[in-house]
């Protein structure tokens, strides 16, 4: 077996099109279904079915193409060793994430730090963080609720903090100095839309509430929530650290309120796989964010 033999494969299973495959390796399709059909006869299986003029992985296929990813994963990995080790370290981090109002503030004091690492962030619904990170598509996930640990991935909680509800100032919370969650049931809501972080943890605490709330408004962009909220759409749940550091709180346009049952805590987690090598930069990160979030103290920034 040849390396030309699993890249044609793992190209042929990932477009399941074999004129495609050909056009996309520069190859003529003859010689394709050939490297095929030997490897093939050498695994002893067939590794496709034809259905029509198209073809589909079948069960051999599947299996293969899951050990075939983690052959190209592993030269990956050991291409990033070798170039770190040769000092050419890849200056480039990776970060997907479901919690994208803690990023800001993050990545702007790592840049400030490590002005020479690049960076990129990606945001995701939390199903679609997990695929693509378990793809290999990211270095990091910094996920809400954090990712759990497992046999292939590294999970460390980043920080724990209330999530009270904010509202604009005049609404008949501010009569109110703590408020349980059952007596917001009948309110209008802004949130994230499902998948997204902040709307994980409101579904959660109303979930243990057993509420169903009015929402008016789901939004991708979690940073436009607290200009719902200053405009009288709605009210909705922030984490405290990023309610505080808001300039629309800061200049008196929100206000908030904990609320005393059940206790609504959020919990951040950063992720990375287990077999995964770790470069300089990566290292880096992965300290930057640890000591980050550690020195964080929510109140700090009243």
């Amino acid at each position: 077996m040849e390396m030309k033999h699993l890249i044609f494969f793992k190209t042929v299973a990932e477009l399941e099109h074999m004129t495609k495959a050909a056009e996309q390796l520069a190859v003529a399709q003859p010689f394709i279904s050939k490297t095929i059909t030997e490897l093939e006869t050498e695994l002893g299986v067939p590794l496709f079915d034809h259905v029509g003029r198209r073809i589909r992985l079948n069960e051999y296929g599947r299996r293969f193409y899951r050990h075939v990813q983690t052959v190209f994963f592993e030269l990956t990995d050991a291409r990033r060793e070798l170039n770190d080790l040769a000092k050419k370290q890849e200056n480039s981090v990776s970060i997907i994430t479901n919690a994208s109002l803690y990023m800001s503030g993050l990545l702007s004091q790592f840049k400030k730090q490590v002005p020479d690492i690049d960076f990129h962030q990606t945001s995701a619904k939390r199903d679609q963080l997990i695929k693509q990170f378990c793809a290999g598509e990211a270095d990091f996930a910094i996920c809400a609720p954090p990712l759990p640990e497992n046999d292939t991935i590294n999970t460390i909680d980043l920080i724990q903090e209330t999530c009270p509800i904010i509202y604009p100032p005049g609404h008949w919370l501010d009569k109110k100095n703590t408020i349980a969650l059952h007596e917001l049931e009948n309110e209008d809501f802004i949130t994230a839309l499902p998948g997204y972080g902040i709307r994980e943890l409101a579904d959660r605490f109303f979930a243990s509430t057993n509420i169903h709330p009015r929402i008016i408004v789901e939004t991708s962009d979690t940073s436009s929530i607290p200009s719902y909220i200053k405009n009288g759409f709605g009210i909705a749940f922030s984490p405290l650290s990023a309610l505080l550091k808001d300039p629309l709180y800061q200049n008196g346009y929100l206000r908030y309120i904990e609320v005393s049952e059940p206790p609504c805590i959020t919990t951040i987690g950063l992720s990375w796989k287990k077999d995964r090598y770790l470069t300089r930069a990566d290292k880096q990160f992965l300290n930057f964010t640890s000591e980050y979030f550690a020195s964080m103290d929510p109140r700090s920034f009243e």
